[in-house]
């Protein structure tokens, strides 16, 4: 099996494409919730949500494209969303992992706190376009459809044309996260990140008219192994607090941790405020031995390690949650699913091994992927 090597350069999310360079004037952004009546495309690529986890993407790419096989729709959500609009847009996959390795992530979250969530995506917009060369959707080469999810109605709907940048930052906005923005910008609908209704949308990409649908799953995990119940036993996991002489100690499975509390120097350092602290009343409002109930799946004793840390995260806030629904697994005709539970939905740091990943994925599956090209005459 041929070994993929990343470029020494190569698209970002959290988890995941307007006028155009010369000027001319911006097609108005429209949703569209039903397929169009055109000549349906026979081969969709589609790529699913996942945060950073979506830099597989291109991995996956770049093996469909070494072995001469490019989709003739490509529909994304979130991350997918990101990556699958440059690509539509005509952009050389080398070109866009070089854009994705030489990103600065936090380039693409600005901080501005309010009620409608804390970051701004509009800089995921600029990003977008820039990188399309300011296309509309509809001036792609290769059709493409962003997945978001009408924020009022709760509903999946597909972006088609329009600004490809708004399409992407509505389809990448996670709720209370992301600022959700609006389509069209003024009094339109407010639409928010497509993972909530359609994380890998394969059904969306049949309902276009796609005969193939080749998807990749970046938040697939490996399945455990099964436990034998006769043996397996039910444990209550909590964590402790207590008062000490001290200040306060956590107890966490055989762990302990000690939080130290100097009174004399809050005494101290309160004095001259308008109101008095009585540090002794304060420290008597913390339970002693009490027991907090923590999720069945948490783990027994503190993470210590990054990759410790990534479990859990996985473990405990991705379980039953962010999972392909039945409907889509079974739309997919190949399902390509790079196991990366070893790495975080946010964070960028592994990126070259998270493209090796969607690589090697999609090569294990280009037997299958052929039989079905051969099976439709491709």
């Amino acid at each position: 099996m041929k070994k993929y090597t990343a470029f020494p350069l190569a698209i970002t999310t959290v988890a995941l494409t307007a006028t155009l360079a010369t000027g001319c004037t911006t097609a108005k952004q429209t949703v569209q919730t039903t397929p169009t009546t055109q000549a349906m495309p026979t081969l969709a690529l589609v790529l699913g949500g996942g945060g950073t986890r979506g830099y597989a993407h291109i991995g996956a790419i770049k093996a469909l494209e070494e072995h001469g096989i490019r989709p003739n729709l490509v529909v994304g959500t979130s991350a997918g969303a990101m990556v699958g609009a440059i690509y539509a847009s005509g952009k050389r996959i080398q070109d866009i992992e070089h854009a994705a390795l030489t990103l600065n992530d936090t380039d693409l979250l600005t901080l501005a706190p309010s009620k409608q969530g804390l970051i701004d995506g509009t800089a995921i917009r600029r990003f977008v376009n820039d990188q399309v060369k300011h296309q509309t959707i509809e001036k792609f080469p290769t059709r493409f459809a962003a997945v978001a999810t009408d924020a009022h109605a709760k509903t999946a709907v597909t972006i088609r044309q329009g600004d490809a940048g708004l399409a992407v930052q509505a389809s990448s906005s996670l709720p209370n996260l992301f600022i959700a923005p609006r389509i069209p910008e003024h009094g339109g609908k407010k639409y928010t990140d497509g993972g909530q209704v359609a994380l890998l949308p394969s059904a969306i990409a049949k309902s276009l008219g796609a005969d193939m649908v080749i998807a990749v799953d970046v938040m697939a995990t490996p399945t455990p192994p099964a436990q034998d119940k006769r043996t397996a036993q039910p444990t209550k996991n909590t964590a402790g607090i207590a008062r000490t002489d001290t200040g306060i100690k956590a107890v966490w499975g055989d762990e302990v941790i000690e939080f130290p509390i100097n009174k004399d120097a809050i005494a101290k350092s309160t004095q001259g405020l308008p109101i008095s602290i009585d540090v002794d009343k304060l420290l008597g409002m913390i339970p002693n031995n009490a027991q907090i109930p923590l999720p069945a799946n948490f783990p027994k004793t503190l993470p210590k390690t990054k990759g410790e840390m990534i479990r859990t995260i996985n473990d405990v806030f991705l379980q039953n949650t962010s999972r392909a629904t039945t409907a889509d697994i079974q739309a997919s005709d190949v399902l390509i699913a790079p196991d990366l539970s070893a790495y975080a939905i946010f964070d960028p740091t592994d990126k070259e091994k998270i493209i090796q990943a969607g690589y090697d994925a999609t090569l294990q599956q280009m037997d299958q992927i052929k039989a079905l090209l051969a099976k439709h005459g491709k």
